[in-house]
């Protein structure tokens, strides 16, 4: 394997437990909350949990091509996520500090 191909493996890495993180940190206490609600709520639960999976999925993609789509998808859902936590909570969420 070439020096290349190592750094692009470690920067996948951690550009995946960045965002694991940042959605841990905006996120993980609202899908705990919300986990048996039958509302839009579940509908935030099942994009956590989709995009939570999709993140570690990425770790080993080398394409920048898929991760373009990624990103844009991950950027969507997030502010979905962001548009039900308003919602449900009349107000924005807050971001760690």
């Amino acid at each position: 394997m070439t020096e290349y191909a190592k750094a692009d493996i470690e920067q996948a890495v951690k550009h995946c437990e960045d965002k694991r993180q940042y959605m841990d940190c905006k996120f993980k206490k609202y899908r705990k909350m919300w986990e048996d609600k039958r509302d839009d709520r579940m509908l935030f639960c099942n994009i956590f949990d989709k995009l939570r999976e999709a993140v570690d999925a990425m770790e080993s993609v080398h394409n920048n091509t898929i991760w373009v789509a990624f990103n844009r998808l991950y950027h969507e859902d997030m502010d979905r996520m962001d548009d039900i936590v308003y919602r449900f909570t009349k107000g924005p969420c807050k971001d760690a500090e």
